[in-house]
């Protein structure tokens, strides 16, 4: 039981060691990384509110060189962007970012092939992963290959391969693109690139180096006086305040969670992990001190003796340790085995131990981490045990109290049981969200419908040849699919003067709104007829009406403003349908038909075996798109296993089932104590006539109490969990009294379950024999 109790707290605590150990590993590997720094924004918005980028406007890194000497090198960097990289027939999603020569420079990351000081010197130059050169060339010499981008005119030239590593960064990127390419014209989501724009603050992350032996404090003082020189030049509309700071490059991670900062680990997660580990693990420990307590009425005897014929405290107090380190270290045997089993958990693999590798000095970790719980958990035990005195355990054991009162164990049986109880209701809360959640119903159709993921050419012609294929009703075209958090975001507003809207938007063609069962409550749909670009739209009724019309008829034919820039004229309304995740509210939707932002294709099929069907257009689209992936997903199933968190589920149910059982554990020992030492008070008892049912209510009702104590104090604490975690779905259920009964009634019947296995046991030995002995 101890072993087990241990392990059980450790392999979590396993998972916590492997995660903080790689936050500490990002970012580590580039060439000066004390003396490099990331700039951040830090703005407060008209109504309060504060946010933290880190990004900053593209002005600000040539400032700091041309008027601050101490200024060794300045580099911009994107965000990675997700985009299609073509090359002849080929066509790979990859992750893009746009970047300048200095980049080498400030960041540790090698060419294998190439120059470094040019190979992002010229516009529309372009560096490589060996992974992404190796699947889109093979075994061709990339350098020097044109490739291009999907739904980009331009096209680049390979200059360098970047040497793959399996040190980690914040940045990601499978590539690395000029900055200069982008020029005047907008590359993905990027807006135009403008030396004077201090407006635009969210799209670029500026890093600068510093010059040797320069203080960090010169960089503050610079960054605030430009704040302060500069206010002028990037007023931003509802933005109240907005000034510069700095993050030093090796505590990008663990450090600050901030606004587009790209991988690594916040601090404030490693706390909080770190908190709830300790806790785990001192419960755990606390469980090994109470049974140790528990048996240590038979070793009593032992330690007599051995002081009897002159051993020392000091001796004994070592044995009990070296007892307590070798369990513990029992315990790390199976706790490493149970953390092989979690790895295999994609919540946790993918959460909590991506691209983490256990080592020689990880295990060497790992043993330091046993041999110091052994320490911990042995500490009390084996003071307590060696200050026995010979002549009172040898003479009168019955007299031997460890403890005077129990106030302190019994404290922390509640503890327990109350961290047990609110697992229980959080597990419970997580399972109604879920089975909720498979079971609601969109508002539109998702059944026979397969989406295509488009690549940059050859739409129109993929479209004509899959309609073709027997069994397919129906081919629409869109930008996004519903369901998710997708579509793109936009003010929209009657005038352009006003002050916008936020709304969704999505880019569909003609067949879209019949394919997915919509329905138009006034006007039409779009036709062919209509302009190819971006000029009418359907909206529906929660934008008709936060655009106060209140019937939808009457704002057919009006003209809004999107983004300032954009005049489109309301053909339509639909139906309100959710057309995002369960965790938004229904909000402004503009469906848009513009054919050059398709993304998708949305089949819909006669139902029929599905097999088939796939089959038939795997054999079009690589007719159509020669040695590409064939992207697809049945869209009830993509919905399916959107909905479905399964992988969090288990995790959840995981750490609850270690919680209870902890718990269980810390009761057993306190059970077991105290029927040990009322063994005489027992057998009395029972040679009085007292029957074995009534020993057995006499022994558990004060443990009981501390259950039920445990349970009205947690009740409020799981219900706060419970209900904070429903808050961030707008579609929910209620947090209610079934939940919490079932809760309390499960950990009711574990805990007396645990409280009767031994009170039981003490309850039927023979009254004669423990009487006979004492």
């Amino acid at each position: 039981i101890n072993i087990l109790g241990l392990s059980l707290s450790m392999s979590v605590c396993l998972v916590a060691l492997l995660q903080i150990k790689d936050a500490y590993n990002y970012d580590a590997f580039h060439p000066f990384p004390k003396r490099s720094y990331r700039i951040i924004t830090d703005l407060t918005a008209e109504n309060g509110m504060k946010e933290r980028w880190a990004t900053s406007p593209l002005p600000l890194a040539e400032k700091l060189s041309a008027d601050y000497p101490f200024i060794e090198k300045t580099v911009h960097v994107t965000p990675g962007m997700d985009e299609e990289l073509i090359y002849k027939e080929k066509t790979i999603p990859q992750k893009v970012a746009f970047t300048e020569p200095s980049f080498f420079d400030v960041f540790g990351f090698e060419l294998i092939a190439g120059n470094k000081k040019t190979a992002l010197e010229l516009p529309n130059s372009i560096v490589l992963s060996q992974q992404a050169s190796t699947l889109i060339f093979a075994d061709e010499d990339p350098i020097g290959k044109i490739i291009s981008f999907n739904n980009k005119e331009a096209a680049f030239t390979v200059t360098g391969i970047l040497k793959d590593t399996q040190k980690k960064s914040h940045l990601v990127a499978d590539m690395y693109a000029s900055v200069s390419s982008i020029g005047s014209k907008p590359a993905g989501n990027l807006p135009n690139l403008s030396l004077q724009d201090w407006k635009t603050y969210s799209n670029y992350r500026t890093y600068v180096l510093l010059k040797e032996n320069t203080p960090a404090s010169f960089l503050r003082n610079a960054l605030a006086t430009i704040s302060q020189k500069n206010s002028s030049l990037f007023s931003v509309k509802n933005i109240r305040e907005l000034h510069y700071d700095y993050q030093r490059l090796d505590r990008i991670s663990p450090g600050e969670a901030l606004i587009n900062s790209g991988n690594g680990i916040p601090g404030s997660s490693l706390w909080v992990i770190s908190g709830i580990t300790l806790v785990i693990l001192l419960m755990a420990c606390f469980n090994y001190t109470n049974l140790s307590l528990a048996r240590s009425l038979s070793r009593a005897r032992e330690v007599g003796v051995r002081k009897a014929i002159g051993g020392s405290r000091r001796q004994i107090f070592y044995q009990f340790i070296i007892e307590s380190v070798t369990v513990s270290l029992f315990a790390l045997i199976i706790a490493v085995l149970m953390l092989q089993f979690l790895m295999k958990f994609p919540v946790v693999r993918d959460r909590f131990l991506s691209n983490i590798y256990l080592d020689t000095g990880t295990f060497i970790w790992f043993v330091v981490f046993a041999l110091v719980t052994g320490l911990i958990a042995g500490a009390l035990p084996a003071a307590i045990l060696s200050s026995f005195k010979p002549v009172q355990v040898l003479k009168n054991l019955s007299s031997v109290r460890i403890f005077k009162g129990l106030a302190l164990r019994k404290t922390l049986i509640v503890l327990q049981f109350g961290i047990s109880l609110v697992f229980i209701i959080f597990l419970v809360t997580v399972y109604k969200q879920l089975s909720f959640t498979a079971s609601y119903e969109y508002g539109f159709n998702e059944e026979n419908i397969i989406n295509l993921k488009l690549p940059g050419t050859k739409r129109e012609i993929l479209k004509e040849e899959i309609t073709r294929i027997a069994g397919v009703e129906k081919v629409s075209a869109s930008s996004s699919v519903f369901g998710f958090h997708g579509g793109e975001y936009f003010p929209m507003k009657k005038n352009r003067e006003e002050k916008g809207m936020g709304t969704v938007g999505y880019f569909i063609d003609e067949n879209f709104i019949s394919n997915f069962g919509l329905t138009m409550v006034a006007g039409r749909n779009f036709t062919k007829s209509d302009a190819p670009s971006f000029r009418n739209i359907i909206l529906n009724e929660t934008a008709v009406k936060n655009l106060q019309f209140d019937n939808p008829e009457k704002i057919l034919g009006e003209y809004l403003w999107l983004n300032d820039t954009s005049v489109v004229k309301v053909v339509g309304v639909v139906k309100d349908f959710n057309y995002s995740n369960l965790k938004r509210a229904l909000g402004n939707l503009a469906l848009c038909f513009d054919t050059a932002r398709y993304d998708y294709l949305n089949v819909k099929v006669t139902s029929g075996d599905r097999k088939t069907m796939t089959g038939s257009m795997q054999k079009v689209w690589q007719k159509t798109y020669p040695g590409t992936v064939f992207n697809y997903s049945w869209y009830d199933q993509q919905l399916a296993d959107s909905r479905n968190k399964t992988d969090d589920f288990s995790m959840i149910s995981f750490l609850a089932f270690m919680a209870v059982s902890i718990a269980c554990m810390g009761l057993l020992a306190m059970v077991t104590y105290t029927s040990e030492i009322r063994q005489k008070e027992v057998s009395v008892r029972k040679v009085m006539g007292a029957r074995t049912s009534s020993i057995v209510l006499l022994l558990s009702k004060n443990f009981i109490w501390l259950l039920l104590i445990s349970s009205a104090i947690s009740l409020p604490v799981g219900y706060m969990i419970g209900n904070n975690f429903l808050q961030k779905f707008a579609y929910r259920v209620t947090m209610g009294w079934p939940i919490l009964s079932t809760s309390v009634l499960f950990i009711l019947v574990i805990g007396m379950l645990t409280i009767a296995s031994q009170t039981y046991r003490i309850a039927a030995k023979n009254p004669a024999r423990n009487l006979r002995t004492e």
